[in-house]
């Protein structure tokens, strides 16, 4: 479908063709110099709106420019909102299950729609990105449960300061919490399949704190340096980054749903 000039991509599971239910939605965005269907194939989110035990709409847009650098941030806010309408529109949509996850400049914007836009989406995930937009960034508001996929030898990430970049991130994502709840609340292993490939994967998980919503972390670092988006068809051996996204986003329904 087109949404203010711009195609967007979306995957209706077959079955929610003989559910009579609203579907919740995963908006998943693709990073500098990518398209929307490369993401789709790259994140196989599709596969995993099929497969899930509640389906979901899988919802791939492309930037104002298709292979652009990076999201616009305050511009594209209006596009974002008609999205989350014209998904309304056409499909069952469930307006309070609307999320948003994305790879590298994705995940940056993705970081920022959950704290600029929290009437929109109920939750974000940022796969190999940190926070962006800061110029624009909204400090009042308390933002929604987040996810950050972080390999730590990701060359990317390096470029953009590496550690020094979580560090920031997670100070601003958890700026409204207790000061004593700035460290995981516990940490438990995720599974990999070849430690020739993934070095280390474990699930940090902060608590609601404050005004601060749940917070987690999927800390990974491979043996090779890699910017991929985690699954055992683009790294092998490792964690299927995208189901670790959807369970994060069902786990805080219920935070969202009490706080709205």
């Amino acid at each position: 479908m087109s949404v203010m000039g711009r195609d967007v991509w979306v995957y209706a599971p077959k079955a929610s063709q003989f559910a009579n239910q609203s579907l919740p939605a995963v908006v998943v965005l693709h990073g500098t110099a990518d398209y929307a269907l490369s993401i789709a194939n790259t994140s196989r989110f599709e596969q995993l709106a099929e497969s899930s035990s509640k389906p979901f709409l899988a919802v791939f847009p492309e930037m104002s420019t298709p292979g652009g650098e990076i999201w616009g941030y305050m511009d594209d806010l209006p596009f974002f909102r008609a999205l989350a309408d014209s998904l309304d529109a056409r499909f069952a949509l469930d307006r309070d299950e609307v999320y948003v996850c994305g790879h590298s400049a994705g995940g940056s914007m993705s970081i920022f729609l959950q704290n600029n836009l929290p009437s929109v989406f109920s939750g974000a995930a940022a796969v190999e990105a940190g926070i962006g937009g800061l110029p624009w960034w909204n400090e009042e508001s308390v933002g929604r449960p987040t996810m950050l996929v972080w390999n730590h030898n990701d060359p990317v990430l390096r470029e953009f300061g590496g550690e020094a970049l979580l560090n920031n991130t997670l100070s601003k994502l958890r700026r409204h919490a207790a000061s004593t709840d700035q460290r995981p609340s516990f940490s438990m292993p995720v599974a990999t399949f070849n430690a020739s490939v993934v070095r280390r994967a474990e699930r940090l998980l902060y608590g609601a704190s404050g005004s601060s919503p749940p917070l987690a972390v999927v800390s990974w670092e491979t043996a090779l340096p890699t910017h991929h988006w985690s699954n055992p068809v683009n790294v092998p051996g490792s964690f299927d980054a995208s189901a670790l996204i959807w369970d994060f986003f069902q786990s805080t329904r219920v935070f969202e749903r009490r706080s709205r």
